[in-house]
């Protein structure tokens, strides 16, 4: 995922430990309920669909099946979270099991910028006391799945015979943290090279679409599982479009 690709969870959390502050009477009504129940910290504003939205915007990153929160790596995720004055320490918590025996990260903001970059099951949550330490509270649970890695590699493409059709050569991919892609002519001269596996080869060496036939790309990757990639093999170019012409806009 880059960048633009987050997921948004987001929770408000009201912590009541006899502090006094301005509430609509409706709150109190709900404050009174939960203290009847042997509570005294309580949360609003609970929402699945902020919880887990993530958005896409590779048009060569493997989907695949995503309940929830993650996907392919790396995934970068906001965490935001809202309180009273009241809560006094607040902390976002990251562990690898969902008893939280073992915290792997800890954030003391509010809000939680956290890029998940290894495959498995990470559980995330949000905790809040006051300033006496009497009043404690632990949001829900947030679950991100990251999945495993993979590439895989077209062998052939057509630049220039039908914009936005099969016109760049692409790999499919998902939960890919480097990567290192090299393409050459039948001569060894270098005519492409990138390092973000959304990217590709538009078939184009210093501006000039290159003859058809065949050229050769060498892959090394590294995917979140950390499986390690060293990829090779042949792109052939067909069909690119000629000029008026007729000679073709190519170049060796």
């Amino acid at each position: 995922m880059k960048e633009s690709d987050r997921g948004v969870a987001e929770r408000v959390f009201f912590l009541d430990c006899a502090r006094k502050y301005y509430m609509p009477e409706w709150v109190k009504r709900l404050m009174r309920t939960v203290k009847e129940e042997g509570f005294n910290v309580f949360y609003l504003h609970f929402s699945e669909d902020i919880g887990l939205r993530l958005e896409y915007d590779n048009d060569n990153e493997q989907k695949g099946e995503v309940n929830g929160l993650g996907g392919s790596a790396p995934a970068e995720i906001d965490f935001h979270a809202v309180t009273t004055d009241a809560a006094i320490f607040k902390e976002w918590q990251i562990a690898g099991d969902p008893e939280f025996d073992f915290i792997d990260y800890r954030s003391n903001e509010q809000d939680m910028n956290y890029v998940f970059n290894k495959e498995g099951m990470f559980y995330v949550r949000f905790m809040a006391s006051n300033a006496a330490g009497d009043c404690d509270y632990y949001s829900p649970v947030y679950e991100v799945s990251i999945g495993d890695s993979d590439i895989k590699c077209p062998n052939a493409f057509s630049p220039g015979s039908s914009e936005g059709v099969n016109d760049i050569w692409k790999v499919s991919y998902k939960s890919i943290i480097n990567f290192e892609c090299h393409i050459f002519n039948r001569w060894g001269v270098q005519v492409s090279h990138f390092t973000d596996p959304s990217q590709g080869w538009d078939g184009k060496y210093k501006g000039k679409l290159v003859p058809a036939g065949v050229y050769y790309y060498v892959i090394k990757a590294t995917g979140a599982d950390g499986k390690e990639y060293n990829l090779r093999g042949d792109i052939n170019i067909i069909n690119y479009k000629q000029n008026l012409s007729g000679t073709g806009n190519v170049t060796e």
